[in-house]
């Protein structure tokens, strides 16, 4: 994906939360956090006001970071299923995504065919040197064994 077109979805998925899910996500993290308070005050009635207000202040941030993160799923899922297309029209006009010519599809195939013939030839040369360094020499070409070698200082 261009960097154009990923810019351009973050922009979309933020312009959504900030449109249309803010005003949805919001109240319902405010309902939660209040009935989660309103519980833990219920639950431990005690005169020590900071043991109960630091927990409460822990959650509303938790849950504000969860509303958040929620409402930004959402868009995302949003956006996904709406369909762009695949070129802006900044970049229609760019000869870079333009379609070929026939001419320089001919050149293209042309040169394809060119390059597999090459390969092809270059793996029956290749088989050819290995064939040929695996005949026998002659014997008067040939290095003398260890043995000839043994026997010729042997000899001395």
């Amino acid at each position: 994906m261009p960097k154009a077109e990923k810019v351009q979805t973050c922009n979309d998925t933020r312009e959504i939360v900030n449109n249309h899910y803010s005003s949805v996500v919001l109240p319902i993290g405010v309902l939660v956090v209040s009935v989660v308070a309103v519980t833990m005050l219920l639950l431990f009635q005690t005169t020590r006001v900071v043991t109960v207000m630091l927990p409460i202040g822990v959650l509303v941030a938790s849950v504000v970071t969860v509303t958040r993160l929620l409402s930004f799923q959402y868009a995302k899922d949003e956006v996904k299923q709406t369909k762009y297309e695949v070129k802006t029209t900044e970049f229609r006009s760019d000869p870079i995504y333009k379609a070929p010519t026939q001419a320089e599809g001919e050149n293209a195939k042309s040169a394809k065919q060119s390059r597999r013939e090459h390969r092809a030839s270059m793996a029956v040369a290749a088989k050819e040197n290995a064939d040929r360094r695996g005949q026998d020499i002659p014997d008067e070409e040939a290095p003398p064994s260890k043995r000839k070698r043994s026997e010729q200082s042997a000899m001395v």
